[in-house]
């Protein structure tokens, strides 16, 4: 495997040859096909600028058999999402991903989050993290025809869509309704319940030992362990907004499930894992946020 020198070398070489301009930026568009069948068809990834995204998104995917999404996606640093979340696409591609704009823009604007199911033709789903320092998503997708666009922000490398897809079914019988469109949310909601069971897992240990320092007959640093508590009473805080916003998840996905043919074969089976944690979710989570 390249050391990281020649990787960032590569990048670097990338990123100069494929700008048109200083504020050109790297795009990945991704059309991932159904997972049914005797051999699917894995995710197909191309690199993209400014200049070349828009007519990469606006066009049909004839060089996939059987596509099932169709998705630009593009890596934000967390700084850039601290100052304020600005979507990092031209308003024709945004147009193109969920029909009307102002749908996406409006909700971007949020600080708290937002999760919604548009149902009426066409579906569409809009999902955002809060934008409190934590792991960032941002994802508006829309059904067109047979398959689904979206545009998507992630500002961490476990919330890669070619990282957090695998696993997740898109059925052909889906593409007649646009039920796939869950398929990305359903993911997104997975690796971020990995991670919110790691952040409580580590807060309720930061909680023991200060139970165990305030036990002991020989405690000396008081403010320390203050200190302590109130950073752990603000993440608490903080890992409820989350827990909500899992919850808007959930419940966006089954309103588009209730809406769908498949809705007569009882629960949306992919929310299973989410609504019973297990604590193999928090082994799967790879590092910290800032990683």
């Amino acid at each position: 495997m390249p050391g990281k020198d020649v990787l960032e070398k590569e990048l670097a070489v990338a990123i100069a040859t494929e700008s048109t301009s200083s504020d050109d930026k790297l795009y990945d568009g991704i059309v991932f096909s159904i997972t049914d069948g005797s051999n699917p068809e894995s995710p197909i990834e191309k690199r993209l600028t400014t200049t070349t995204a828009s007519e990469w998104f606006e066009t049909y995917p004839e060089d996939v058999e059987a596509p099932s999404i169709k998705l630009l996606a593009h890596r934000i640093s967390s700084d850039a999402v601290q100052s304020g979340f600005d979507i990092p696409f031209s308003k024709k591609i945004v147009d193109e991903a969920i029909w009307d704009s102002h749908v996406y823009t409006d909700w971007s604007r949020m600080q708290s989050g937002a999760c919604a199911a548009l149902t009426e033709n066409p579906i569409r789903f809009v999902v955002q993290t809060p934008n409190d320092g934590f792991p960032f998503v941002s994802l508006a997708i829309a059904r067109r025809g047979h398959i689904c666009k979206g545009i998507y922000t992630y500002d961490h490398a476990a919330f890669d869509p070619i990282q957090m897809m695998p696993g997740e079914r898109l059925y052909s019988g889906w593409r007649s309704d646009g039920m796939q469109i869950v398929g990305i949310p359903s993911a997104i909601l997975r690796v971020h319940s990995a991670w919110l069971a790691s952040e409580i897992t580590r807060t309720l240990q930061r909680l023991r030992d200060v139970e165990q320092a305030l036990a002991s007959p020989y405690v000396q640093d008081f403010f320390t362990l203050q200190r302590t508590l109130h950073l752990c009473s603000d993440m608490v805080m903080n890992l409820e907004r989350r827990s909500e916003f899992e919850s808007l998840i959930i419940a966006a996905i089954e309103v588009v499930a209730a809406k769908s043919r498949w809705a007569e074969k009882g629960e949306w089976p992919a929310l299973a894992p989410a609504k019973l944690r297990s604590s193999s979710d928090e082994q799967s989570w790879p590092c910290c946020p800032d990683g």
